[in-house]
C-alpha cells in the first residue's frame, strides 16, 4: 500500500521555488531519506507532508486521500512528526507528554501510563524524570522525550527531521533498533548522522529535483 504520495509537488518562497514537481512515492514499512545541501527544503517537504505549509502545488496524498483543507485533521491521526528542534513547553514531562491526548485530532485515544515507562526504560531514561520540569532537562533527554512523545500516539507513518542530533550514540543505536524492530513502520527522514543511513531503503535529492530531475 502507498502511505505517501506526491504529484508534481512545487514550493514557492518570495517567488523562487524551493523544488518543482516533485513525484514522491513511498510504500508501506519503507524507508526514505531526503538529501540535498542546506536551503534546499528538506525540512520544508516534511511540513508540506504534515499540511504546515499553504499555497503549494500540486497533489498530496496520504494512504490514497488527497491532503487538503477539510482532510488535514484527519490525516494528521496517521502522522508523527518530529521537528528538528521539539519545543517540549513548560511545566512538567509528565503534563506535557500527557497534552497531545487532549488534542482535537487525537480524540478517543488513552494515555498508556504503563507503556510510557516501558519506553522510558527502552531510552535508559528513569522512570521518576516524569516529575521534572522541561526546563531543567539536556538536549539528549528532550530528544528522547519527545520521540516517546511521538511513539505513544502510536501512528505508523513518520515524518523525522534530524531525530538523532542530540543523542548519545547508544541512544541512536536505540534509535535505529526500534524500527528494525517495526518493519510495519514507514518514514522520511531528514539526517545527515551515519547512523542512520542503514535505516534508508533510498534516498531521494532535492538538489536533482531543484535542477529538474524527478523521482
Amino acid at each position: 500500500m502507498t502511505c505517501i504520495e506526491t504529484d508534481n509537488l512545487t514550493v514557492t518562497f518570495d517567488s523562487r521555488p524551493l523544488w518543482r514537481g516533485l513525484r514522491l512515492r513511498v510504500e508501506r514499512g519503507r524507508r526514505v531519506r531526503i538529501a540535498g545541501p542546506s536551503g534546499c527544503g528538506k525540512s520544508t517537504l516534511l511540513k508540506c507532508l504534515m499540511g504546515f505549509v499553504p499555497g503549494f502545488s500540486g497533489t498530496i496524498r496520504i494512504e490514497r486521500q488527497e491532503l487538503d483543507a477539510e482532510s488535514v485533521w484527519t490525516l494528521r491521526r496517521k502522522l508523527a512528526y518530529l521537528a528538528q528542534e521539539p519545543q517540549l513547553g513548560t511545566g512538567t514531562v509528565l503534563s506535557r507528554l500527557r497534552e497531545p491526548f487532549g488534542y482535537r485530532h487525537n480524540a478517543g485515544m488513552r494515555f498508556d501510563r504503563e507503556k510510557l515507562d516501558q519506553w522510558l526504560d527502552y531510552y535508559h531514561l528513569p522512570r521518576g524524570i516524569v516529575a521534572h520540569d522541561l526546563a531543567t532537562l539536556s538536549g539528549g533527554e528532550k530528544q528522547r522525550l519527545a520521540v516517546i512523545s511521538m511513539i505513544m500516539l502510536e501512528r505508523t507513518i513518520f515524518l523525522l527531521d534530524e531525530p538523532v542530533s542530540a543523542l548519545d550514540a547508544r541512544s541512536r543505536r536505540q534509535f535505529v533498533r526500534m524500527f528494525q524492530e517495526h518493519p510495519d513502520w514507514t518514514a522520511v527522514f531528514v539526517s545527515h548522522d551515519e547512523s542512520l543511513a542503514e535505516l534508508a531503503d533510498e534516498t531521494v535529492d532535492l538538489a536533482a529535483v531543484q535542477n529538474g530531475g524527478l523521482r
